[in-house]
C-alpha cells in the first residue's frame, strides 16, 4: 500500500539494522552493496505486476475479500519461502513488503484516517463506504478523493525526493535473474517499473513544509518505519537464527511434553529471552520473535490446522510458560 519510495526507505533502514547487527546477533548480513541492492529489488517487487497482480504477489488473505485493503498474508508467504529467507537477499526484501503494507494499514493509517459509512459509522467494508476522516485536519472526504493524487498517493509524490535525499536512496538496476525466483510475483514488468520510477521521482514536487502533506506526517511516518523496521528485523533474525541452530542437530519430532524433559533444551529467564527461543508449557509451544507494541511477540502453531501465526502476547500470559532455550543455539 505505501509507495514505493516509502518501501525503499524502509529496505534502506532494515538493511543498515542487519548490517550493523547487535551485541546478541554475532553474524551480520547483507554487507556488501550486492547483497543490499538484492534487497532492495525484493522490496519493490511485489508492486510489479500492478492492481491485477496483486492478489498474488501480495499473498492476500482470500478471507478479506470485500474490505477497503486486503492484507498480506505473511504467513503463507513465510510457509512457502522461509527457509530460503537466509540464502538470498531477494527473498528478506520481499517478505519486506509485505511486511510494510501489512502494518502501514492496521497500524499508521488507521490511526490517521477513519472510514465511515452512510450513518458516519466506522467500516471496512467497500460496499459500505461512504467517506473518510482525515484525522490530521479534521476532515471528511470521498474515498475517491482519499484514494487520489490530492491527499494520500499526493502525499506519496510529495515525500519521494525528500526521502530519497535523507535516506541517501538508489534506484536498484534491473536484475532479470532475481525477477522469476517468486513465481507469485510478476518479474516480466519489472524493467518497466524500474524505469518509469526513475521518471516518475524526476518530476515529484518537493515538500518544503509539513502542511504540503494532506494524510500523512513526516515525523509520525518516519517514527513508524524505524519501529516497523525493528519489527521485522526481529522476525527475520527468528527464523535465520532457528534455522543456524536446527539442521545441526538433526532434531527430530517432540510432543511439549518431550520436550520439557528433552536433553537439547535448557531453561532460562524471561529477561534472558532472545529471538529464536521458545516459550512452553505442556500442550503448548510459541517460539519467541522479539518485543512489540509492549509485549511478547511470537510464532505458534494451531494443533489442528499445523497452521503457523505471528501473534503478541501481554506480559499476564507470558508468566506462565517456561522459557527454552535449545542447547547450542547460536545468537
Amino acid at each position: 500500500m505505501p509507495g514505493y519510495i516509502i518501501h525503499l526507505t524502509e529496505a534502506k533502514i532494515i538493511c543498515n539494522l542487519l548490517k550493523n547487527g547487535s551485541q546478541t546477533q554475532k553474524k551480520n548480513v547483507y554487507k556488501s552493496y550486492t547483497e543490499q541492492e538484492v534487497f532492495y529489488y525484493g522490496s519493490l517487487l511485489p508492486d510489479a505486476g500492478g492492481k491485477t497482480q496483486k492478489q498474488f504477489s501480495h499473498f492476500w488473505n482470500e478471507s478479506e475479500k470485500g474490505q477497503i485493503i486486503m492484507n498480506p498474508d505473511i504467513d503463507n508467504f513465510l510457509k512457502k519461502y522461509a527457509l530460503v529467507l537466509k540464502e538470498d537477499p531477494l527473498y528478506g526484501g520481499y517478505l519486506a513488503h509485505l511486511h510494510l503494507d501489512r502494518s502501514f494499514w492496521q497500524n499508521y493509517i488507521k490511526a490517521s484516517v477513519e472510514f465511515r459509512d452512510a450513518d458516519g459509522r466506522q467500516t471496512e467494508s467497500v460496499k459500505d463506504l461512504k467517506t473518510v476522516w482525515l484525522k490530521k485536519n479534521d476532515e471528511v472526504i470521498l474515498p475517491e478523493d482519499f484514494f487520489s493524487k490530492d491527499y494520500l498517493y499526493g502525499d506519496y509524490t510529495r515525500l519521494n525526493k525528500l526521502l530519497i535525499r535523507k535516506y541517501q536512496l538508489v534506484i536498484p538496476g534491473y536484475h532479470m535473474e532475481q525477477s522469476h525466483k517468486i513465481k507469485e510475483a510478476d518479474g516480466e514488468k519489472m524493467k518497466n517499473v524500474l524505469e518509469h520510477l526513475e521518471g516518475y521521482i524526476k518530476n515529484s514536487p518537493v515538500c518544503t513544509a509539513e502542511s504540503d502533506l494532506r494524510v500523512l506526517s513526516m515525523q509520525t511516518l518516519e517514527t513508524f518505519l524505524r519501529e516497523t523496521a525493528q519489527q521485522f528485523v526481529e522476525l527475520y533474525r527468528a527464523y535465520t537464527a532457528f534455522n543456524y541452530a536446527v539442521p545441526s542437530y538433526h532434531l527430530k519430532y517432540q510432543t511439549t511434553g518431550t520436550m520439557l524433559n528433552s536433553q537439547d533444551y535448557r531453561k532460562i529467564d524471561l529477561s534472558s529471552m532472545k529471538p529464536g527461543d521458545i516459550f512452553l508449557k505442556s500442550g503448548h509451544v510459541m517460539m519467541y520473535v522479539g518485543r512489540s507494541e509492549g509485549g511478547y511477540a511470537v510464532f505458534e502453531a494451531d494443533a489442528n490446522d499445523s497452521k503457523c501465526s505471528y501473534n503478541v502476547y501481554s506480559y499476564r500470559t507470558i508468566k506462565g510458560y517456561g522459557c527454552y532455550r535449545l542447547k547450542g543455539f547460536k545468537d
